[in-house]
C-alpha cells in the first residue's frame, strides 16, 4: 500500500543572507528571493495558499506542505510523485508478489488504490488482503432438499431423485427439449411421475433414421427409447430423438419384362423397325399407362431373333413357330416436381406400373397386340415380368436414397450433419466444424481456435468452447429448461460457465495452459502435474509450494534450508539443534524436536530454562512468567506478574546472555 512519499518531495532552500541589499539617499531597501517578503525578507511566502491550497503541487492527489523559505509536495496514499517532483502518478499496488500485490489471491489496481478478492470457494478475510475458505454451504444454496457438502473452495448438492442441475433446481425430467426440426414432439405427464413423448415430421420431410417409437423419462429423470430405433448414437444430441429434413421423391418404379411375337418376316434385317413399331405399339395403350399424375414410359428396347418359345391361346394358329423376343423396362414416372411428390403418388407408380403390364397380358390374349413390320404381320404371342418391380432413385451430393417397397425418395442430410462421397447415410459433424444447412456434402470449419460443444453443430453460434493445450471435446453440457449448462469436463478447468478448459492433467481444478476467460481470471497452475487445488506460493514466485524446491525463495534448497518456510538466506542456528533461529521455537537451548506441549509461542525446552530465570531472577514476583529480551547483551530481564510487570536489571559490568539464559560478564557474552 502506498504512503505519502515524504521521502520523494519538491523542497527549496534559500540563505536569506545573500538577499539582494541597495543603498539609497536616505536608507536602504532589501530586494527579497520568491521565498521571502517583507522589509527585511523576514516573512516567508506561503507557495501552498495559491490553487485552493495545493500550491504548485498535483490539484488533484497533491498535498503542498509550506516550510520556511520553501515549501514540499506530497501526494496522497494511492499515488507517488512524478519525475517533477510535483505531479502525483497512480501506484499499481499490484505489481509485486507475482501480480498479487498484498492480497492473497486476486489484486486489481484502480486509480489511486486497488482491490483484493478472492478465487471461487474463499472469501476475503477481515483485514482486507488474506482469503480464507469459505463455509459455502452458510447460504443453504441447494434447493428441493439436497444435501450440501462444502468442499475445497466450493460446495456440491446431492439432489434428491431425478433433480437436477448445479443447485437440484430443475425438476425431473424438465429437460424442455425442443421438437425436431421441421416436426413436432407430443408429450404427456405419466401417473409414475415421468413423460412420454412421440415425434413426427411435418408434410414433405421425413427422419434421416428411424426414430423410436416413443421417448420415456422417468421418475429419476433419465430419458429412454420405446421400441427399436434406427439412429445408432443419434443424429441430435441436444435432444433423444433425430431432426427431420426435405424430401424429394423423385424416385420411380422399374420393372424388366419381354415380349415374345410370331413373325414369319426377316428378323434380322428389321431390329430397328422392330424397337421403332413396339415402342409405338406401347404408346396405344390406354389408360392404364396413364393415370392421373403418372404415366409409364418404356426404356431399353432390345430385340433378340429366333424361334419363339412361348405361345399364347390366341397364337395357337399362327402359320409358323418362327418369331423375336423384345426384351423392355416399363418405368411409371410422374407429371410432378419432386417437391410435390407424396408417398401415396409413388404407390400410385407401382400401382400404374402393374395395371400396364395387365394390359398388356390382355391384349395379347385376345390378340390385339401386333404390328406390321416389312409389310408382314407379328403378333403377341406371350407377355413376362423377367424381374420384380423395384424403386430407384437418383439422388444429389448430400441426400441420402431411401428405397422402401412402395417408395423411393432422396432426403437432404440435417443441420449438423453431411453426406460423404463413399457414405449411404448422413454423418455427424465433428467438434470443429458445423453445418447450418440441410442437404450438404462436407461441413463448415469453426472459426479457428474454437470447436463445438457437441457433435453435429447446426450454427456457428454453437461454436463457442475452446480447448486450449489438448483436443476437443473438453466441455460437458446437458440441456436443462431449454438452456445448456455447461463445465469443464474430467482433466479440463477453465471459465465458470464451461466453455473456456484448459487441460488440468493432475486434476486440481487449475489448467495446466494459460487461457482467457474473457471477464474472468483463470488463474494458471502454478505446479502441473502435482495436485494441489489451494494453489500456496509462500514466496511469491509463481512456483507452488507443491514442486517448489524453494518454497522461501530464500536462495536454499528445501531440503538444506534449516528453515524451509521462513527466508532466511544466512542460516543462522544459534543453538546449533539444525533448526534455523528464525523458525525455531527455542531459540537459545538446543530442542531439534521443537516439542510444544502447550502450544505457545515458546517450546518445552524454552519453558524449562525460563522456569530457572524465574526461580533465579523474579523470584520476587511469585508466579511470574519471563519474557527474554529480544536482543542478546541486555542490561535487563523482564518479569511479568498478573496485574503489573517488573525489570530485573543486571548486576554491574554484567549484561544479560540470551545464549546462557542469566547475567553474566562482559568476557563471557558474545554479542552480535
Amino acid at each position: 500500500m502506498a504512503l505519502p512519499n515524504v521521502g520523494t518531495s519538491r523542497e527549496k532552500t534559500v540563505d536569506k543572507s545573500k538577499e539582494a541589499f541597495m543603498n539609497l539617499n536616505n536608507g536602504y531597501r532589501c530586494d527579497c528571493g520568491p521565498e521571502w517578503t517583507g522589509v527585511n525578507c523576514e516573512t516567508d511566502v506561503n507557495e501552498c495558499d495559491i490553487n485552493d491550497g495545493q500550491g504548485p503541487c498535483d490539484p488533484h492527489n497533491g498535498i503542498c506542505r509550506n516550510l520556511p523559505g520553501s515549501y514540499r509536495c506530497w501526494c496522497k496514499i494511492g499515488f507517488e510523485l512524478k519525475d517533477d517532483q510535483h505531479g502525483c502518478k497512480d501506484v499499481d499496488e499490484c505489481l509485486d508478489n507475482s501480480g498479487r500485490g498484498p492480497c492473497d489471491h486476486i489484486c486489481t489496481d484502480m486509480f489511486g488504490s486497488y482491490r483484493c478478492s478472492c478465487r471461487n470457494g474463499n472469501e476475503l478475510g477481515a483485514d482486507g488482503f488474506s482469503c480464507v475458505d469459505a463455509d459455502n454451504c452458510r447460504f443453504n444454496p441447494c434447493e428441493n432438499g439436497a444435501t450440501c457438502l462444502s468442499g475445497s473452495g466450493n460446495y456440491t448438492c446431492e439432489c434428491a431423485r431425478g433433480f437436477k442441475g448445479d443447485n437440484c433446481e430443475f425438476a425431473p425430467c424438465s429437460e424442455d427439449y425442443e421438437p425436431p426440426e421441421h416436426g413436432s414432439a407430443t408429450c404427456a405427464d405419466v401417473s409414475t411421475g415421468g413423460k412420454f413423448c412421440t415425434v413426427t415430421c411435418e408434410a414433405q420431410h421425413d427422419f434421416a433414421c428411424r426414430p423410436a417409437d416413443g421417448y420415456s423419462c422417468d421418475e429419476a429423470g433419465n430419458w429412454h427409447e420405446v421400441g427399436r430405433s434406427g439412429c445408432a448414437g443419434r443424429l441430435s444430441e441436444d435432444a433423444p430423438w433425430p431432426d427431420c429434413s426435405r424430401t424429394y421423391r423423385q424416385g420411380f418404379p422399374r420393372m424388366k419384362s419381354e415380349v415374345d411375337f410370331y413373325y414369319d418376316g426377316d428378323c434380322q434385317s428389321n431390329i430397328a423397325n422392330i424397337i421403332q413399331m413396339f415402342d409405338r405399339l406401347f404408346n396405344t395403350l390406354g389408360g392404364a399407362a396413364t393415370s392421373g399424375s403418372g404415366r409409364c414410359n418404356i426404356e431399353n428396347i432390345n430385340v433378340a431373333c429366333g424361334e419363339s418359345v412361348r405361345s399364347s391361346t390366341a397364337a395357337k394358329n399362327a402359320r409358323s413357330g418362327r418369331g423375336f423376343v423384345v426384351e423392355f423396362d416399363v418405368v411409371a414416372v410422374s407429371t410432378l416436381p419432386p417437391d410435390q411428390i407424396t408417398e401415396a403418388d409413388q404407390s400410385d407408380l407401382m400401382f400404374l406400373l402393374g395395371d400396364t403390364t395387365y394390359e398388356i397380358e390382355d391384349k395379347i390374349n385376345f390378340g390385339e397386340f401386333s404390328m406390321t413390320i416389312d409389310g408382314q404381320r407379328a403378333e403377341g404371342a406371350s407377355f413376362a415380368m423377367t424381374s420384380p418391380p423395384v424403386y430407384e432413385a437418383d439422388c444429389q451430393d448430400g441426400q441420402m436414397t431411401v428405397i422402401e417397397n412402395l417408395s423411393a425418395y432422396c432426403l437432404d442430410c440435417p443441420r449438423g450433419t453431411y453426406m460423404p462421397a463413399d457414405n449411404t447415410s448422413c454423418v455427424k459433424c465433428d467438434y470443429q466444424e458445423y453445418q447450418d444447412k440441410e442437404g450438404q456434402s462436407t461441413c463448415k470449419s469453426c472459426p479457428a481456435g474454437t470447436n463445438a460443444v457437441f457433435r453435429g453443430a447446426k450454427d456457428i453460434m454453437d461454436c463457442t468452447a475452446q480447448c486450449i493445450g489438448g483436443e476437443a471435446p473438453c466441455t460437458d453440457c446437458h440441456l436443462v429448461s431449454g438452456s445448456f449448462r455447461c463445465k469443464c469436463a474430467a482433466g479440463w478447468a477453465g471459465s465458470s460457465d464451461g466453455l473456456v478448459c484448459g487441460r488440468d492433467d493432475d486434476m486440481d481444478g487449475f489448467s495446466d495452459v494459460s487461457i482467457s476467460c474473457g471477464n474472468e481470471t483463470c488463474i494458471i497452475d502454478n505446479c502441473p502435474g502435482v495436485p494441489n487445488p489451494d494453489q500456496p506460493d509462500m514466496d511469491g514466485d509463481g512456483k507452488g509450494d507443491a514442486c517448489d524446491e524453494d518454497i522461501d525463495g530464500d536462495g536454499v534448497l528445501n531440503d538444506q534450508d534449516n528453515c524451509p518456510l521462513i527466508p532466511n538466506p544466512d542460516q543462522i542456528d544459534s543453538d546449533g539443534d539444525g533448526v534455523g533461529s528464525m523458525c525455531d521455537n527455542c531459540v537459545s537451548t538446543p530442542n531439534p524436536d521443537q516439542a510444544n506441549s502447550d502450544d505457545t509461542e515458546a517450546g518445552d525446552a524454552c519453558e524449562r530454562a525460563l522456569e530457572d530465570v524465574i526461580a533465579n531472577l523474579c523470584e520476587n514476583l511469585p508466579d511470574g512468567t519471563f519474557h527474554a529480551h529480544p536482543y542478546d547483551c541486555s542490561m535487563y530481564v523482564q518479569c511479568h506478574q498478573a496485574g503489573h510487570d517488573a525489570v530485573f536489571t543486571c548486576p554491574p559490568d554484567t549484561r544479560w546472555s540470551q545464549e546462557e539464559l542469566t547475567c553474566a560478564s562482559w568476557d563471557q557474552v558474545t554479542c552480535d
